[in-house]
Parts: structure tokens; C-alpha cells; sequence
């Protein structure tokens, strides 16, 4: 629905949001990485990955201790490709 593809964008439209989508990009990440990656606070990344977790943009998976998080599926990495080739348009 309109709704849903409206939050979304908000969702995205967040700075420390996108960083973390964008280290995401690369691959699966645990939290520790993903702060170093983005410079986040250990609180505020789980936080967001919470609301991206929640919204279906990220998943996760255990391996032993670890949480791994990832992009939930391949058409968030092609939207913010998408996005990041547009800002070269005029």
C-alpha cells in the first residue's frame, strides 16, 4: 500500500538509518561492526536495527553468541543504489 511504501521511505530517510543499510550492503555484520562501520553508538544502532528489523529492511540470524544482521532482501541494496546513482542527475 501507499503506506507502507511511505514508511518505508521515511525509514530510509534517516541518516544513521542508511548508514547502517549501506554497511549492510557488503554484507552480514554484527552490531560491533556495524558501530565501527557507521560511528554509532552500540545503543542507538540496535535501536535502528530494531526499527529496520521490524519494518522487514533487515534480518537476523544467530551464530552462537553473535547476531548477525543483513539486508532482508536484495531489493533494499537496489533501491539505495538507485537512489545514490539519481543524486548524479540534474
Amino acid at each position: 500500500s501507499v503506506n507502507d511504501v511511505t514508511k518505508m521511505f521515511s525509514l530510509l530517510g534517516d541518516v544513521s538509518r542508511m548508514k547502517i543499510l549501506l554497511a549492510l550492503c557488503e554484507g552480514e555484520l554484527c552490531v560491533f561492526h556495524i558501530c565501527e562501520i557507521t560511528g554509532g553508538k552500540q545503543s542507538a544502532v540496535s535501536q535502528h536495527l530494531r526499527k529496520l528489523k521490524d519494518n522487514h529492511l533487515v534480518k537476523s540470524r544467530k551464530d552462537g553468541n553473535l547476531v548477525l544482521y543483513s539486508l532482508a532482501d536484495e531489493h533494499i541494496a537496489s533501491l539505495i543504489k538507485t537512489a545514490l546513482e539519481h543524486r548524479h542527475c540534474e
